[in-house]
């Protein structure tokens, strides 16, 4: 990985003399208080966090042929990532445009892999929003299909995970894991769905691990200014821990009036299927005000509750978000 961030970084040096004038800079900004009485968790009482501090940078180095690096300052002080440039670095890609002349898309480097719908108006993160697949060393390609929507696929390395503070070496091949998603959203006016599976490769340097199994079957409907969302997702063997099963339904609906948002989400997991008495439920609401389409204030409020635990887990938060 470390050698494609490096390739990437030299076309950014070799390119900015004569095309200082075409790079974009972008970037985002996501503050969080969190209040949480957290009577089962383990979270704490209070937390301030910047929970996104982005700056992108992108340049066409050619003719349908970009360069673009992604850098994420929150995940300075995260404690997963194998190396600080690991943290830092949210995506480093190289962009091919139209591709044979048709509405093909390549992305080659650190990127997002395409799986779930992931529809998301909440700074408060849900658990199936934890399930995107980023961050990830691999190849991506997206087709727009016309008059039916998108098909993409991936192949990607697993990314580093960390035991007893210390990265774990992966001997994953490329093609060990993949992801595939289809998008159908020219069918029905204001209409989505979407449907992906993808599979990540076992470590073959640790005997106990497996494949993991993931899929996830979403819809978004628009009606006015009313947007109501639901996502299906379920693992078959959960971070390659052999039958470990996890189902997670997710249902939300947010409506706009003039500058405010107001949004309600419900999510309930089964970390077993098998067994019924280990169903996590987790609603929330807020509401957002936009001053602009890039800039907000949020307050928002969830529960979270879980089989066999005394007590609800309540948690408030106020944030703000901003992007230029």
């Amino acid at each position: 990985m470390k050698k494609m961030l490096v390739a990437i970084g030299i076309i950014f040096c070799m390119a900015s003399p004569s095309m200082a004038g075409d790079v974009k800079i972008s970037g985002a900004v996501e503050l969080q208080y969190l209040k949480s009485s957290d009577h089962y968790g383990s979270k704490g009482d209070d937390d301030f966090k910047a929970n996104e501090l982005y700056v992108k940078v992108s340049k066409e180095v050619a003719n349908n042929v970009e360069a673009m690096i992604k850098i994420d300052g929150a995940d300075l002080e995260s404690k997963t990532g194998s190396s600080s440039t690991h943290k830092a670095i949210e995506e480093a890609q190289i962009i091919f445009k139209n591709v044979a002349n048709q509405p093909l898309t390549l992305i080659l480097g650190k990127d997002e892999m395409p799986f779930g719908q992931d529809y998301e108006k909440f700074l408060l993160d849900s658990r199936t929003h934890g399930f995107e697949i980023d961050k990830v060393l691999g190849a991506h390609g997206i087709y727009k299909a016309e008059g039916f929507g998108s098909i993409a696929l991936g192949f990607f390395e697993r990314a580093p995970k960390e035991s007893g503070g210390s990265s774990t070496d992966r001997d994953t091949a490329l093609t060990d894991s993949f992801a595939v998603k289809v998008k159908a959203d020219k069918f029905v006016e204001n209409l989505s769905v979407e449907a992906s599976y993808a599979k990540t490769g076992k470590d073959e340097l640790v005997a106990t691990e497996v494949d993991e199994d993931r899929m996830s079957v979403g819809a978004k409907l628009k009606v006015a200014d009313a947007t109501i969302h639901a996502e299906y997702t379920s693992f078959s063997d959960f971070e390659n821990v052999e039958k470990s099963d996890l189902d997670v339904i997710q249902v939300g609906a947010d409506y706009k009036i003039g500058n405010v948002l107001l949004k309600v989400r419900h999510e309930m997991s089964d970390d077993d299927v098998d067994n019924n008495n280990d169903e996590e439920n987790r609603t929330a609401a807020g509401i957002s005000y936009y001053f602009s389409k890039k800039a907000l204030v949020a307050v928002e409020w969830e529960k979270v509750s879980y089989d066999g635990a005394a007590d609800d887990e309540d948690e408030l938060l106020l944030g703000a978000s901003f992007k230029f």
